[in-house]
């Protein structure tokens, strides 16, 4: 499985699409503004090994697990070439990789860093987990340039919710403090994945759903961080969160009613 995540800006062409895909390939797909049917993809700016595509998407295979990728593309003509778009990053892993991924102008998980203090909670699927195992890292991608370091709590256990209501008065899926699987700072860096290590790693068993919650009491706001949430409608009321200048404790949410599902996830 493999990561990838645009920067835009203008340009003849515009790099688009992108999917995860086995751990060495990622497909890109491009927005084509003229009658072009062949292309030239550059990685790394190494415009002397350039790859010729004729299809749109286009996979690029050969690509090294857990490597840092710029890619770029121009339309092709012969002689003539367009301009070559702005570059997407991208990072080919082994991890296990959830669901597609957009550039959101604003994403608040796994913590809303402009907050003092925030809680948020995430339901992953059986269907998106896969085989059973034990998750013992987590990651997330700020997609922003700045950077951020947040005192977090994390919590995770198996549960059989698949949904969360729209009612933002409804309950928060219970956790106790034995739910608890890491507790430290965690530096999240410009344009790239942060890996968390857990603590105490979760036996997943295959069959039920995880719910991820997160409590972020760092007691002060860091500025502008964006995460790189999923832009999938569908999964839009598997995710919620509060934000403010109060301590949230995960094992008690009841007062917490400012909860509404309306985040990416």
């Amino acid at each position: 499985d493999l990561h990838s995540f645009p920067t835009r800006r203008s340009s003849d062409l515009e790099l688009v699409a992108y999917s995860a895909g086995i751990d060495t390939e990622v497909t890109l797909g491009w927005t084509e503004n003229g009658e072009a049917t062949a292309w030239q993809i550059c990685l790394n700016d190494d415009e002397n090994n350039l790859i010729d595509a004729n299809t749109n998407p286009f996979t690029v295979t050969g690509l090294t697990p857990e490597t840092l990728y710029y890619a770029k593309v121009r339309a092709n003509c012969g002689d003539l070439h367009s301009n070559w778009s702005d570059a997407v990053i991208m990072q080919p892993t082994l991890k296990t990789v959830i669901g597609m991924y957009d550039a959101v102008d604003v994403g608040y998980l796994p913590t809303n860093i402009f907050a003092n203090y925030s809680m948020t909670e995430q339901i992953y699927t059986a269907d998106e987990l896969g085989e059973a195992g034990s998750i013992s890292s987590i990651d997330f991608f700020n997609n922003s340039t700045g950077t951020a370091s947040r005192n977090l709590q994390i919590y995770m256990k198996h549960c059989d919710v698949s949904s969360l209501s729209s009612n933002p008065w409804a309950d928060w899926i219970n956790i106790t403090a034995d739910d608890l699987v890491f507790s430290g700072t965690v530096d999240f860096a410009s344009k790239a994945w942060t890996s968390i290590t857990l603590d105490t790693p979760l036996d997943y068993n295959g069959t039920q759903n995880v719910v991820l919650k997160v409590a972020d009491n760092t007691g002060i706001g860091s500025g502008q961080i964006y995460f790189l949430n999923n832009t999938n409608p569908e999964q839009i009321l598997r995710a919620r969160g509060v934000h403010g200048d109060q301590i949230y404790d995960p094992t008690d949410p009841t007062p917490y009613q400012y909860a509404s599902p309306t985040t990416n996830r």
